[in-house]
């Protein structure tokens, strides 16, 4: 008998199946408040394992209205089918102030009751309402303690009063349900948080767009009307500058020495404006996005020359030593020819501007799929704080050097953009006191533009 006794399977008494379901509830109920930020299915759950586990014929969840002026059903589990009470969200609507259930929810502590009906302070049951002789109840409470709904079970499907242990099990649960209602709250003011976040960014993104606008369309009338007016500049001063070449030309009779010498001044200065307005003219244009780009197949080689051609007698007047290589020449390439003239006449005649009787070297090779164009000099070179401006607008060196030559502070803003225009870069290199590199790299197919 006692080696049968040995083989015989050990069935787990009451207790220990109650603990391994409460257990298995408790997990249920975690993972159900990771999982859920649905409130109401949160507290089903917990309703649920709460009828189950100490055996009652119902239990229900009240939550704490938002006024704090009454519970209002949450959640509600029975076990007999013909009980038919569902209260749903809020269907149950609990004033506080008077009864059993504030007497919990304002006491804090849980309650049991054997004989509801002789509770002195209990409020009527409503006449559908199946009848309650025993109770349990336990507040729900948030974290720094304070109520903010009840946990509730009726009546032992067995008949027997709650127990302690009982009483156990619904405080625990109870745990669980206000770190349900926390982590709504928290997941309800995440959400709130997001939501006015999203709106703010919405709206500062659209008042930035606006201004974008706005601002995009105010440098575009800007351009514009600088475009216009550097026009209508050039007309007369052209009349200026021919009336001034004819008259030293003295077509209209000779001059004295001191008439000749005003008209070469004249003439002298009306050129330079005249140049200064076609900067001015030049930049608007690229920027209100109406420079015309002309591509057409030409020979670099020849380009080149030409610009060589027309700086060597500056190079000759400021002592200037020109060298030139043009041997790495790509044979062809299509692209705007004057563009391509007026960004390397530009780079070559700054070069002698900013050189004291130095070295000016023209560079010209093809590199893989690009045209490289490098000017370089011996001359007064670009400070490290400089070289990264000098491509802004109307920004010029501060150095008597650059007071000396003058300029609007355009000529280099313009190369950089017909460069662009043409699909290409424009660069800058420089050690002060030892000179400047400019490299121009053009695409061997450039593309013209589509403008709005």
């Amino acid at each position: 008998m006692a080696h049968m006794r040995d083989n015989q399977i050990q069935m787990p008494d009451a207790s220990e199946k109650r603990y391994q379901l409460h257990t298995e509830s408790l997990n249920a109920i975690a993972m159900a408040i990771t999982a859920e930020s649905d409130l109401e299915k949160v507290f089903q759950v917990i309703v649920d394992a709460a009828r189950t586990l100490v055996n009652a014929n119902a239990a229900i969840i009240y939550h704490v209205s938002d006024d704090l002026t009454s519970l209002k059903s949450a959640a509600f589990s029975y076990q007999d089918p013909s009980d038919h009470r569902h209260p749903g969200n809020g269907h149950f609507m609990i004033p506080l102030g008077h009864g059993l259930i504030s007497d919990i929810y304002f006491g804090g502590v849980p309650v049991r009751l054997s004989d509801y009906p002789a509770y002195p302070r209990r409020a009527k049951i409503p006449t559908p309402h199946v009848a309650i002789s025993k109770l349990i109840g336990v507040p729900l409470l948030d974290r720094s303690g304070r109520s903010i709904g009840l946990l509730m079970a009726s009546d032992k499907g067995d008949g027997s009063d709650f127990t302690d242990e009982d009483e156990k099990i619904f405080l625990s649960l109870a745990r669980q349900g206000g770190i349900a209602v926390e982590n709504a709250r928290l997941y309800r003011e995440l959400m709130d948080s997001k939501s006015n976040l999203e709106a703010q960014v919405a709206a500062r993104t659209a008042e930035l767009e606006r201004k974008n606008l706005e601002l995009q369309n105010a440098n575009r009338l800007k351009s514009e009307f600088l475009a216009k007016m550097s026009h209508e500049l050039r007309t007369p001063l052209n009349s200026i500058i021919g009336f001034s070449d004819m008259l030293l030309n003295q077509f209209y009779g000779p001059l004295n020495d001191q008439q000749q010498d005003g008209l070469e001044r004249v003439l002298r200065n009306g050129k330079h404006l005249l140049a200064l307005i076609n900067d001015v003219l030049d930049i608007s244009r690229i920027e209100a996005s109406k420079m015309p780009v002309r591509v057409e197949a030409c020979v670099p080689r020849d380009i080149l020359m030409q610009v060589l051609f027309a700086v060597e007698p500056l190079a000759r007047k400021k002592g200037h030593v020109l060298i030139h290589d043009l041997e790495g020449s790509p044979p062809m390439v299509k692209s705007d020819p004057t563009k391509i003239r007026q960004i390397i006449l530009n780079l070559l005649t700054n070069a002698m501007n900013f050189t004291d009787r130095g070295e000016v070297r023209l560079v010209s090779r093809r590199v893989a799929d690009r045209w490289e164009i490098s000017i370089s000099d011996t001359g007064i070179g670009i400070a490290p704080e400089d070289l990264t401006r000098i491509f802004e607008e109307f920004y010029q060196v501060d150095s008597s050097t650059t007071r000396k030559v003058g300029g609007t502070g355009l000529g280099l803003p313009i190369c950089l953009r017909m460069a662009r225009l043409l699909g290409g870069q424009l660069s800058a290199e420089s050690t002060p006191g030892e000179g400047s590199v400019f490299t121009v790299v053009l695409p061997l197919e450039s593309r013209a533009p589509e403008f709005d």
